[in-house]
């Protein structure tokens, strides 16, 4: 689960500084507007940035899934 928690710590990270941006300059807009913002610019961000986590992500998933299919499967066969 390390690279999960990996992943949502980078997001959050993005959102807080793409949030203390939109605080800092000089816009005279509605604080929830300013926030909404943030989260759009954090989530294109992500996407670029923070591929190589994703993909981690995805392979940790995969294995995980593979596994617990392997052990199914083992366990369904017949004894003898």
């Amino acid at each position: 689960m390390g690279s999960v928690a990996k992943l949502l710590a980078a997001r959050l990270v993005l959102f807080v500084a793409a949030a203390g941006v939109m605080f800092v300059l000089p816009i005279a807009l509605d604080p929830a507007f300013k926030l909404a913002i943030a989260l759009v610019v954090s989530m294109i961000l992500s996407a670029f940035l923070l591929r190589r986590l994703r993909a981690d992500v995805t392979a940790d998933v995969q294995d995980r899934v593979q596994r617990r299919q392997e052990r199914r499967s083992g366990s369904d066969r017949p004894a003898g």
